[in-house]
């Protein structure tokens, strides 16, 4: 009798592979992949003859990209996985348009990436953004909001700009009690504050006000010191701020990739205020960006 093969298995073999935890990409390698998961990374020589193999010269293989900061569309799906994003994480969206999202595109890999989510960024009575942020007036309401989520299956919980401190004391808290992780985009309340009260993760360097400025070495050592106390992650996000800075250049304005774009994700592209507004905003993130990055780099290097 012959050998039995797996017949959901194949292996892939590109010219180059990375695999993240090399510097530098390597020939010679082959990837074996089983149904939807990949199980092995093994030389060319040791792979199995009798499995179906796939040749892709000229290509060199990387694993999956993740965005860890995104606000998830429908249309989103199939540019995400075009890019080579199999992951990303939604921190603000329609609780039941993202949790119907999540588990389309698990039981449809081909749809696009996995989603990991936080439902609705949870903020105080005040606020923007009113399609993904839900709003509310006191402690009591937030708790509540967080429950719900919670009990409706999200990854996360996502805080806002206008939680003050108490507040944010409070949504840390009842997250927490339930095993949740928990970040925030920060206006009202300081990071060295958050960070204090236990959140676990700051979105955008916002309020992370050294960063913003040429900081002194005490300065930053001061704030990336605090962070590392509370093991406090930072989520930069620096194409947003240096996109939003320069976001009226014509390298933009006229890319022709501009025409693989979806209309719906276009139309709020060019609807973003910082394109309407004087140039002074966009002046002021364009400033900012080598100081942000500086401040990034000093993060790294104290870590």
């Amino acid at each position: 009798m012959g050998v039995r093969h797996n017949t959901n298995q194949y292996i892939l073999v590109p010219d180059r592979i990375w695999d993240g935890d090399h510097d530098v990409a390597r020939s010679g390698l082959a990837v074996v992949v089983n149904g939807a998961e990949i199980k092995n990374v093994l030389p060319i020589e040791k792979i199995d003859v009798g499995q179906q193999r796939i040749d892709l010269p000229g290509c060199t293989l990387i694993p999956g990209l993740i965005d860890a900061h995104t606000h998830y569309m429908a249309s989103s799906g199939y540019a995400y996985l075009g890019a080579g994003v199999t992951t990303v994480r939604d921190t603000g969206n329609n609780l039941n348009f993202i949790l119907k999202q999540r588990e389309l595109n698990r039981t449809n890999a081909g749809r696009g990436p996995r989603i990991v989510c936080c439902g609705p960024a949870l903020d105080g009575p005040d606020g923007i953004w009113h399609h993904v942020v839900k709003h509310h007036a006191n402690e009591d309401e937030l708790r509540a909001s967080i429950r719900e989520n919670i009990e409706m299956g999200v990854d996360a919980i996502k805080l806002y700009a206008s939680i003050d401190l108490p507040l944010l004391r409070a949504g840390v808290e009842e997250a927490k009690a339930a095993g949740m992780f928990v970040l925030a985009h920060l206006n009202a309340t300081s990071s060295v504050d958050a960070a204090r009260a236990g959140l676990d993760e700051i979105e955008h360097f916002s309020r992370c006000d050294v960063g913003w400025k040429e900081g002194t070495r005490e300065e930053n050592d001061f704030l990336t010191d605090i962070f590392l106390e509370h093991q406090t992650v930072m989520n930069p996000t620096l194409g947003v701020w240096d996109r939003l800075g320069r976001c009226m250049e014509h390298l933009f304005l006229y890319d022709r990739r501009r025409e693989w774009v979806h209309p719906e994700l276009l139309e709020i592209w060019d609807s973003i205020p910082y394109r309407r507004s004087e140039s002074n905003p966009r002046l002021k993130f364009q400033a900012a960006m080598p100081n942000l990055k500086r401040f990034l780099l000093h993060c790294h290097e104290k870590d």
